[in-house]
């Protein structure tokens, strides 16, 4: 049996190109290969070269089970909120809805079995609260950080708390590797969090890695350079993560790229 896996845009974001990279510095050579860069504008009015990504929900079907992978943003005014409070710089497209993109497949958030976080950042678990039905897979060493935000630990935010708590009673801590169903499972890899772990799904062109953030952008994979830069938990781990990737897939899917849509033109993978 092979499961099958479309992949859904909910939002835009965007970083600045010297950010897809970790210690690339400003006029690395690496830098003038990355594709689709523009002008971006960003939350404080300022305009600069940055590259834009989407930010993707993963709904898989796998015999009787209707698994999603990452809930996206969720509210878009609350982050707003929340990152202009922080005085963060960003840039921030809401697109078509989870809920209507789920409907275009005539999926309901009440469907919904099973909803895998890759890990517990803010553009991760937005939209937890929506699956009345669903059992949630999240990874345990993130917890905590989710929990109390603290200041120092990037891109979690003490706004989201709820995301984790009012699913808590149907949540499942997973702390290493655990079968899903018949073609899914995941597998921790640490690096970007504590506890990031990558969704791999058994499909007719072999086992797909859905990577989280561990694995950003094409880039990063063909390269074999890890990034975001600045937005790394381990070093260590993540660098092992690639290598564990490339033993145990054999199509690694990164969290935030436009050009997943031109791999995969049919926004369906297998």
């Amino acid at each position: 049996m092979h499961a099958k896996i479309h992949i859904l845009a909910v939002a835009e974001q965007a970083i600045p190109v010297k950010a897809i990279y970790n210690n690339v510095g400003d006029y690395g050579e690496v830098l003038k290969d990355v594709e689709n860069t523009c002008e971006v504008e960003w939350s404080d009015g300022t305009v600069s070269t940055g590259i834009k990504h989407c930010c993707c929900v993963y709904y898989i079907e796998d015999e009787d089970k209707k698994i999603l992978v990452d809930t996206g943003v969720g509210d878009f005014e609350r982050i707003r909120k929340i990152r202009d409070e922080r005085g963060d710089r960003y840039y921030l497209k809401e697109l078509e809805s989870l809920d209507e993109k789920l409907a275009a497949l005539n999926v309901t958030p009440g469907d919904i079995d099973i909803v895998i976080n890759t890990h517990l950042h803010w553009d991760h678990i937005g939209g937890n609260t929506i699956f009345p039905n669903a059992k949630f897979i999240m990874p345990a060493a993130d917890i905590p950080l989710a929990l109390t935000a603290p200041k120092w630990a990037p891109h979690f935010f003490p706004g989201m708390r709820d995301c984790i708590t009012k699913v808590a009673d149907r949540t499942i801590a997973v702390d290493g590797d655990k079968k899903i169903s018949n073609c899914v499972s995941v597998k921790w890899l640490g690096g970007h969090t504590p506890g990031s772990q990558a969704v791999l799904v058994k499909t007719k062109i072999g086992t797909v890695a859905l990577a989280g953030d561990v694995v950003c952008k094409y880039e990063n994979w063909n390269n074999n350079w890890i990034g975001p830069g600045g937005n790394i938990w381990n070093l260590g781990q993540l660098v092992k993560a690639y290598e564990t990737l490339r033993m145990c897939s054999d199509v690694v899917v990164p969290g935030h790229d436009w050009r997943v849509f031109k791999v995969f033109p049919n926004g369906i993978i297998g």
